[in-house]
């Protein structure tokens, strides 16, 4: 597996930062972190994911012309 594009990296840390998951050190916040083990604890990875995936998007519903 090839290692994702620098671009891509900074794209999502600046929006990890913008979105306040990050504390000054540019680690993950206590809040986040728990919400991450805990989404393992309770078998919702894949939901979390999901809703992180939608984040990262600017609008998840297409409109036709």
């Amino acid at each position: 597996m090839d290692a994702p594009p620098v671009e891509s990296l900074i794209m999502a840390l600046e929006q990890l930062h913008s979105l306040s998951a990050l504390d000054s050190e540019g680690l993950l916040t206590r809040l986040d972190r728990r919400i991450l083990i805990m989404s393992v604890a309770l078998q919702c990875s894949d939901e979390i994911l999901t809703i992180v995936s939608m984040l990262s998007v600017q609008n998840v519903f297409y409109r036709p012309k």
